[in-house]
């Protein structure tokens, strides 16, 4: 926990309660020696008593309003810095009724973007290719989904790290595919065996010994034609 930073939180005036308890709770968690936090969604929304998608849209808010900066992370939870100081250089007006509490200086300096790339432009390489097979599907026909999908939505879609996107699409599709169940056969019981009047070939030969023996000797015309 950041005891200044969380000083600096508790002092900015915000028109919305739940984006500044979410606010309290980076803060409550920040390193610091890095200079930031990565408290996960199911942490914020435990702490706060809020469901994910009011964390998420918080989150959201607070980083449109210029108070926070967030770093995505491939598999693990994101990074947040808090860009809020008592340096100021002039007052600001957000959504969320903040009044000033950033500096330009520090935005420049730590709440740089990174380019995105539309998918559109974009071509799955070969570790991507590979995924798609290890998962057991079909890299033309996930790129296809992928394709229509985003023709459905206006070519819009742009991903800091497109490859990323594309394997978690495939992690989904593998969830969605049912699973190829194997055709099982049943050993028949003696009881079975007892009544069987003709047995087919695949029957015959799941048989043990002993039985195959029994029934040439007692019942030989339940025997299947090519059987040895």
């Amino acid at each position: 926990m950041s005891i200044e930073k969380l000083a600096q939180v508790m002092k900015t005036p915000m028109d919305d309660p739940i984006a500044k308890f979410v606010l309290v709770v980076l803060a409550d968690h920040y390193n610091d020696s890095t200079g930031e936090c990565w408290p996960s969604v199911d942490t914020i929304s435990t702490i706060t008593g809020c469901s994910r998608r009011t964390v998420l849209r918080k989150l959201k808010a607070l980083e449109q309003a210029g108070l926070i900066a967030r770093k995505k992370r491939y598999n693990k939870t994101d990074l947040y810095q808090i860009v809020i100081g008592d340096n100021l250089t002039g007052v600001t007006v957000s959504p969320l009724g903040v009044t000033g509490w950033h500096t330009n200086s520090y935005r420049t300096l730590n709440n740089k973007k990174e380019k995105k790339i539309k998918i559109v432009d974009w071509k799955p390489d070969d570790d991507c290719i590979k995924h798609c097979q290890d998962k057991g599907l079909s890299p033309d026909k996930v790129w296809e989904s992928i394709t229509l999908w985003n023709e459905q939505n206006g070519n819009k879609a742009a991903y800091v790290s497109p490859t990323a996107f594309y394997k978690q699409w495939c992690n989904r599709e593998a969830q969605r595919k049912p699973a190829t169940r194997q055709p099982t056969y049943q050993k028949a019981s003696p009881n079975d065996v007892a009544q069987k009047k003709v047995f087919t070939l695949q029957e015959w030969s799941e048989q043990s010994d002993f039985w195959q023996d029994w029934y040439r000797q007692n019942r030989p015309t339940a025997i299947p034609e090519g059987a040895n």
